[in-house]
């Protein structure tokens, strides 16, 4: 029964050193390591803008009519373009879909932006200026998509 009590204590002891070991260990990393709980936060970078006939911004472009023109005329319109992006942003335009598809090569939309840095919410007048070449022919009617965009 000696030998029977013998391995119970030794047993007992090997628990306690293990016990003991990991008490040191949870002690020993709660005395050595820290941690620091920081707020994160952020936007999201959100890129709009709008396009008005009038400076108060009460009339949405929604669609221009360049009316009648004659070859070799030019024709301009004064829009109203907003930053609504939350970072400075920058504007371009594009012009697609033509109809017909020859019109493009006699008829042309320019504009006076020149590519200035705009702030959120500030507003740029920009005058739109479509170009009708003096050489025009067999086109009466035409259409085309006109694209204005911002990059930020």
């Amino acid at each position: 029964m000696l030998m029977v009590s013998a391995k119970m204590r030794k047993a007992q002891i090997v628990e306690a050193i293990v016990v003991s070991a990991c008490l040191l260990t949870v002690i020993a990393y709660s005395v050595f390591h820290r941690s620091y709980a920081i707020p994160a936060h952020a936007s999201i970078k959100a890129l709009k803008l709008g396009i008005y006939f009038n400076e108060q911004l009460a009339q949405p472009v929604e669609e221009l009519d360049w009316g009648i023109l004659e070859p070799g005329e030019n024709a301009s319109k004064l829009l109203y373009i907003q930053n609504q992006a939350n970072v400075k942003t920058t504007f371009f335009m594009s012009t697609d879909r033509w109809n017909p598809l020859n019109a493009s090569d006699y008829i042309s939309l320019a504009w006076n932006y020149t590519g200035e840095v705009c702030q959120v919410d500030e507003v740029k007048p920009v005058i739109f200026t479509l170009l009708v070449d003096e050489n025009i022919t067999g086109i009466t009617t035409f259409s085309f998509e006109l694209t204005v965009g911002v990059t930020g």
